[in-house]
């Protein structure tokens, strides 16, 4: 790719272009002079490249919007040991509990992942009288887990999977299993 050859490059914005497909594993490799990185709005796949958060001077990286759906590791990138740093910015991508969890000790102030595009939530249809449960096996080895029902926490509900013993009309709804760290 054209762009590793641009070692003196400092500000890259590349937003609301429509582009598609993954980006190479050496994506901005040498480019280690990148202050900002903006790839935001697209339609990119696939993993985050390590290699464009890698430049010692990266203060910013805005992801936000497209379906990546792997975020390696992230916690040891040099953006967070940067003093003038400020965010890595990765919200409504396809990255699951499983991806946030090995950076969920990074500052809020300095990453930013919720929400994501993948929703764990559906709208259920319900017969009066009749059991429901709805489960969703969720990877990752330190999940909190909250169900809720429109936006309202469930009280007590803090499992991966949820059930309602005899349904009434009023338990149709949406219901949304979220992670808390």
């Amino acid at each position: 790719m054209e762009l590793n050859n641009l070692v003196n490059l400092k500000f890259l914005s590349i937003c609301t272009n429509q582009l598609t497909g993954t980006l190479p594993s050496n994506f901005l490799s040498n480019a280690t002079q990148l202050e900002t990185l903006y790839l935001c709005n697209n339609n990119l796949t696939g993993a985050v490249p390590l290699s464009c958060l890698s430049s010692p001077a990266l203060t910013y990286a805005n992801l936000v919007r497209n379906y990546f759906d792997i975020l390696p590791n992230i916690s040891t990138r040099p953006i967070f040991s940067n003093p003038n740093a400020s965010k890595i910015e990765v919200m409504w991508n396809l990255f699951t509990f499983e991806d946030i969890e090995p950076n969920r000790n990074i500052a809020a102030a300095k990453f930013a992942y919720v929400p994501q595009q993948l929703a764990y939530g559906l709208p259920i249809t319900v017969q009066k009288q009749q059991p429901f449960s709805i489960s969703f096996v969720v990877g990752g080895s330190a999940n909190v887990y909250q169900w809720q029902k429109g936006l309202a926490n469930i009280t007590g509900a803090t499992a991966s999977s949820y059930s309602i013993g005899s349904a009434t009309v009023a338990d149709a709804g949406t219901y949304t299993l979220v992670s808390k760290y």
